[in-house]
């Protein structure tokens, strides 16, 4: 007999699916993006989360006491401007072949319903509909996934990219630690170069809690990113990052937040800027139909050399509702600063993604999400000239059907739209696709 908790968190994990599922229409293509934000939860592959729709008592495969999750995925789609060029775009047929591998030890296979990636199980465990108190007491996990993309027409832009990760976890009485390292080598479209271009990006995230009494708890959180361009003339940075938080649980649905956050960023190409930032957040969860959190704040930051310093507001949130099995919709909405690859500039990143997942006739879903960012470029030396003002509009529109329990395809089509006061900036892209995946 299953046991009752067991089968408990398992529909937990059922229901974080559909949240999974929305938040990643966006990527469900190379649609163009700014440069990523790390605080955003968008699982890179949308195919994927099409499997934690299914049995929850379904198991994983196992070997050695390890849960291992195979995947495969392949993908054909049309692509009409691939180098997001103003002007006369240059279209192509690209094809796409992308085997993974996740291995996990510990008490992960209770909460996992059927294969899915470590990306998803750490947005599942951060942003998902589990309380704190039925998430999992200790894991390790790695993987590793290739992803082959070959075009038709214009082999001189075939690429591969590689992801590799890692993350560990362990929970006592009162102290709970993490560890993420993430490798990542990708060719994607990049807005702010205005072309393909190709990054080598390592990151390291600790996170600590201490539950000092039953409704309050202290956080701790480091991050250090390195980011790096293969093209000579775009800029990558170096960041550390330290945050600490003093949270209370006010009720049981309702935690509440104060902290601080001390930054170094170091661009390749221009002057360090360390930053500080006082943030107010909260978390809400109401049993497994909503969960929200947000925070707030100001950002002080200082600029090496003659550049005066700036004191601006930062915020995120992020929202599922879930009003029926069957139905979820996402929200997410945010404001932060990010360097640019081009130029001796930063720029302000704000803005709002939405996204609706509808389950139809048992295994047929469909899915659509938009969203708006402006870009704001400001100079962040001594520099002066025109400065850069983007305005990107995404719209994704994603069907999907699961077939003989380890297969699903997708028909996906997304279109995305940059109207920018600097007309080389300027370009309109659309790709429709197919993609077909299988899973253990």
């Amino acid at each position: 007999m299953k046991n009752p908790m067991t089968f408990a968190l398992a529909e937990a994990s059922r229901a974080t699916a559909w949240t999974l599922l929305g938040l990643s229409l966006t990527a469900a293509s190379e649609a163009a993006e700014p440069t990523p934000a790390r605080e955003v939860i968008t699982p890179t592959d949308a195919a994927a989360a099409q499997a934690l729709n299914l049995s929850a008592q379904r198991g994983s495969l196992r070997f050695l006491g390890l849960d291992l999750f195979p995947r495969f995925g392949s993908s054909v789609r049309y692509d009409n401007n691939i180098l997001i060029a103003p002007a006369n775009g240059l279209g192509d047929v690209i094809w796409s072949l992308s085997p993974a591998l996740a291995v996990t030890a510990g008490d992960l296979g209770l909460y996992l319903p059927a294969s899915a990636s470590l990306s998803q199980l750490r947005a599942m465990l951060a942003y998902g509909l589990i309380d704190d108190e039925n998430q999992p007491q200790r894991f390790i996990g790695v993987e590793y996934q290739p992803d082959f993309n070959l075009y038709t027409e214009h082999s001189e832009f075939n690429y591969v990219n590689q992801t590799a990760l890692f993350s560990a976890g362990y929970r006592l009485s009162r102290l709970s630690l993490a560890l993420d390292q993430d490798y990542r080598h990708a060719t994607t479209k990049s807005t702010s170069a205005g072309s393909l271009s190709t990054t080598d990006d390592f990151e390291t995230r600790l996170h600590g809690r201490y539950q000092l009494t039953d409704k309050t708890f202290f956080e701790a959180n480091g991050r250090y990113e390195n980011l790096s361009y293969t093209e000579a003339n775009l800029s990558g940075y170096q960041e550390v990052r330290g945050e600490g938080w003093f949270n209370r649980l006010v009720t049981a649905n309702l935690t509440l937040g104060a902290g601080g956050v001390l930054g170094y960023l170091t661009p390749q190409r221009y002057l360090a800027q360390p930053y500080e930032q006082l943030l107010l957040r909260g978390t809400f969860r109401a049993s497994e139909k909503l969960a929200a959190q947000a925070s707030t704040g100001l950002e002080w930051r200082q600029f090496e050399g003659n550049q005066p310093n700036a004191l601006n507001p930062v915020f995120s949130v992020s929202g599922i509702y879930r009003p029926t099995f069957n139905t979820v919709f996402t929200l997410e909405v945010h404001r932060r600063e990010l360097p640019s690859p081009t130029s001796a500039q930063n720029y302000t990143q704000a803005g709002v993604n939405a996204g609706l997942r509808q389950m139809l006739f048992n295994r047929l879903a469909v899915g659509v999400s938009g969203g708006f960012d402006n870009l704001a470029y400001h100079a962040g030396t001594t520099a002066r000239g025109p400065q850069r003002n983007d305005n990107l509009i995404s719209a994704g529109l994603d069907i999907s059907r699961e077939f003989h329990r380890r297969w699903t395809a997708s028909l996906f089509y997304t279109y995305t739209k940059d109207d920018s006061n600097v007309p080389t900036s300027d370009y309109g892209n659309s790709i429709v696709g197919l993609r077909i995946e299988w899973r253990y």
